[in-house]
């Protein structure tokens, strides 16, 4: 019984650190295309500025 609940433990225990290693792969994900959307947006807003200004 005992080798059972320690079976089922360990089993838990590696799913859940799949379930946050692939959570953190996903965070860095949303990180890399919030920098390359802030690089992006600079261009956009002289644009908007300058669009602006013609009005």
């Amino acid at each position: 019984m005992d080798i059972l609940l320690t079976l089922v433990a360990s089993v838990l225990l590696i799913i859940g650190f799949f379930v946050i290693c692939q959570s953190s792969d996903d965070d860095e994900d949303d990180q890399e295309t919030s920098d390359e959307l802030d690089q992006i947006a600079p261009d956009e807003s002289k644009q908007s500025t300058s669009s602006g200004g013609n009005e």
